[in-house]
Protein backbone atom coordinates (compact mmCIF):
# COMPACT_ATOMS: atom_id res chain seq x y z
CA UNK A 1 0.00 0.00 0.00
CA UNK A 2 1.06 3.55 -0.68
CA UNK A 3 0.20 6.51 1.49
CA UNK A 4 -0.75 9.66 -0.37
CA UNK A 5 -1.39 13.11 0.98
CA UNK A 6 -4.49 14.92 -0.23
CA UNK A 7 -5.05 18.33 1.34
CA UNK A 8 -4.30 17.77 5.02
CA UNK A 9 -5.51 14.16 5.25
CA UNK A 10 -3.52 11.03 4.39
CA UNK A 11 -5.25 8.68 1.98
CA UNK A 12 -4.02 5.09 1.68
CA UNK A 13 -4.68 3.01 -1.41
CA UNK A 14 -3.23 0.09 -3.31
CA UNK A 15 -1.46 0.35 -6.67
CA UNK A 16 -4.56 -1.03 -8.41
CA UNK A 17 -6.50 2.00 -7.15
CA UNK A 18 -4.00 4.49 -8.59
CA UNK A 19 -5.48 6.95 -11.05
CA UNK A 20 -2.30 7.15 -13.11
CA UNK A 21 -1.32 10.62 -11.86
CA UNK A 22 2.28 9.46 -11.41
CA UNK A 23 2.41 8.49 -15.08
CA UNK A 24 1.10 11.88 -16.18
CA UNK A 25 3.70 13.62 -13.99
CA UNK A 26 6.41 11.38 -15.49
CA UNK A 27 5.21 12.37 -18.96
CA UNK A 28 5.40 16.07 -18.06
CA UNK A 29 8.92 15.52 -16.70
CA UNK A 30 9.90 13.87 -19.98
CA UNK A 31 8.40 16.71 -22.01
CA UNK A 32 10.07 19.37 -19.82
CA UNK A 33 13.41 17.56 -20.03
CA UNK A 34 13.99 16.91 -16.33
CA UNK A 35 12.45 17.11 -12.87
CA UNK A 36 14.46 20.27 -12.29
CA UNK A 37 13.13 21.98 -15.43
CA UNK A 38 9.51 21.06 -14.68
CA UNK A 39 9.88 22.28 -11.09
CA UNK A 40 11.34 25.60 -12.25
CA UNK A 41 8.62 26.05 -14.89
CA UNK A 42 5.87 25.61 -12.31
CA UNK A 43 7.62 27.31 -9.37
CA UNK A 44 7.59 24.13 -7.29
CA UNK A 45 10.48 22.41 -5.51
CA UNK A 46 12.18 19.46 -7.19
CA UNK A 47 11.61 17.24 -4.15
CA UNK A 48 7.85 17.84 -4.34
CA UNK A 49 7.77 16.94 -8.05
CA UNK A 50 9.73 13.74 -7.29
CA UNK A 51 7.23 12.83 -4.56
CA UNK A 52 4.38 13.21 -7.06
CA UNK A 53 6.25 11.14 -9.67
CA UNK A 54 6.95 8.43 -7.10
CA UNK A 55 3.35 8.40 -5.84
CA UNK A 56 4.30 9.56 -2.36
CA UNK A 57 2.03 12.62 -2.34
CA UNK A 58 -0.57 14.46 -4.38
CA UNK A 59 -0.41 18.13 -5.34
CA UNK A 60 -2.61 20.83 -3.88
CA UNK A 61 -5.18 22.55 -6.06
CA UNK A 62 -2.86 25.56 -6.38
CA UNK A 63 0.04 23.36 -7.52
CA UNK A 64 -2.20 21.65 -10.08
CA UNK A 65 -3.12 25.05 -11.51
CA UNK A 66 0.58 26.06 -11.54
CA UNK A 67 1.51 22.83 -13.39
CA UNK A 68 -1.31 23.26 -15.88
CA UNK A 69 -0.40 26.87 -16.62
CA UNK A 70 3.34 26.18 -16.81
CA UNK A 71 3.01 23.22 -19.19
CA UNK A 72 -0.14 24.13 -21.11
CA UNK A 73 -1.90 20.88 -20.23
CA UNK A 74 -5.60 20.62 -19.49
CA UNK A 75 -6.59 20.35 -15.82
CA UNK A 76 -8.93 17.40 -16.56
CA UNK A 77 -6.10 15.51 -18.22
CA UNK A 78 -3.65 16.35 -15.44
CA UNK A 79 -5.95 15.44 -12.55
CA UNK A 80 -7.90 12.49 -13.99
CA UNK A 81 -6.30 11.55 -17.30
CA UNK A 82 -9.48 12.48 -19.13
CA UNK A 83 -9.81 14.33 -22.40
CA UNK A 84 -6.98 15.69 -24.48
CA UNK A 85 -3.63 16.49 -22.91
CA UNK A 86 -3.73 20.02 -24.25
CA UNK A 87 -6.95 22.08 -24.34
CA UNK A 88 -6.56 22.83 -28.05
CA UNK A 89 -6.26 19.15 -29.06
CA UNK A 90 -9.19 16.97 -30.00
CA UNK A 91 -9.71 14.07 -27.62
CA UNK A 92 -8.74 10.78 -29.27
CA UNK A 93 -11.59 8.48 -30.09
CA UNK A 94 -11.42 5.30 -28.03
CA UNK A 95 -13.48 2.17 -28.53
CA UNK A 96 -16.57 1.89 -26.32
CA UNK A 97 -15.07 -1.15 -24.55
CA UNK A 98 -11.74 0.59 -23.81
CA UNK A 99 -10.74 -0.27 -20.25
CA UNK A 100 -9.04 2.80 -18.75
CA UNK A 101 -8.06 0.99 -15.55
CA UNK A 102 -6.42 -1.83 -17.51
CA UNK A 103 -4.61 0.70 -19.72
CA UNK A 104 -3.40 2.51 -16.57
CA UNK A 105 -1.94 -0.80 -15.32
CA UNK A 106 -0.11 -1.21 -18.64
CA UNK A 107 1.27 2.34 -18.41
CA UNK A 108 2.32 1.80 -14.80
CA UNK A 109 4.16 -1.37 -15.80
CA UNK A 110 5.93 0.48 -18.61
CA UNK A 111 6.96 3.37 -16.35
CA UNK A 112 8.24 1.04 -13.63
CA UNK A 113 10.02 -1.09 -16.21
CA UNK A 114 11.73 1.99 -17.62
CA UNK A 115 12.84 3.01 -14.13
CA UNK A 116 14.10 -0.51 -13.31
CA UNK A 117 15.89 -1.15 -16.58
CA UNK A 118 17.24 2.34 -17.18
CA UNK A 119 16.00 2.24 -20.77
CA UNK A 120 15.08 5.46 -22.51
CA UNK A 121 11.90 5.63 -24.58
CA UNK A 122 10.67 8.69 -26.46
CA UNK A 123 7.11 9.74 -25.48
CA UNK A 124 5.67 8.80 -28.90
CA UNK A 125 7.29 5.35 -28.70
CA UNK A 126 6.04 4.92 -25.13
CA UNK A 127 2.45 5.62 -26.23
CA UNK A 128 2.80 3.32 -29.23
CA UNK A 129 4.13 0.56 -26.96
CA UNK A 130 1.36 1.16 -24.40
CA UNK A 131 -1.42 0.67 -26.97
CA UNK A 132 0.29 -2.39 -28.45
CA UNK A 133 0.75 -3.97 -25.00
CA UNK A 134 -2.83 -3.07 -24.07
CA UNK A 135 -4.03 -5.16 -27.03
CA UNK A 136 -1.58 -8.01 -26.31
CA UNK A 137 -2.46 -8.29 -22.62
CA UNK A 138 -6.21 -7.91 -23.21
CA UNK A 139 -6.09 -10.91 -25.55
CA UNK A 140 -3.94 -13.01 -23.21
CA UNK A 141 -4.47 -14.35 -19.72
CA UNK A 142 -1.50 -12.41 -18.32
CA UNK A 143 -1.84 -9.34 -16.14
CA UNK A 144 0.34 -6.37 -17.17
CA UNK A 145 3.14 -5.92 -14.64
CA UNK A 146 6.73 -4.79 -14.63
CA UNK A 147 7.90 -8.40 -14.98
CA UNK A 148 5.66 -9.14 -17.97
CA UNK A 149 6.45 -5.81 -19.66
CA UNK A 150 10.27 -5.75 -19.26
CA UNK A 151 10.91 -8.09 -22.23
CA UNK A 152 8.93 -5.74 -24.49
CA UNK A 153 10.90 -2.76 -23.21
CA UNK A 154 14.19 -4.44 -24.06
CA UNK A 155 13.00 -4.82 -27.66
CA UNK A 156 11.36 -1.38 -27.87
CA UNK A 157 14.36 0.49 -26.46
CA UNK A 158 16.74 -0.79 -29.15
Amino acid sequence: MTSKIKSDAAVTFTDSESDGFEIRIAELITLAGSVSKLARMAGISESVVRKWRDGKSDPSRLNLVALSEATGVAIAWLTKGEGPMRPDEAAPALPADFDRAFFARVLTGIERGIQESGHQLAPDKKIELAFALYDIFRESDKEPSTATILPFLRVGAK
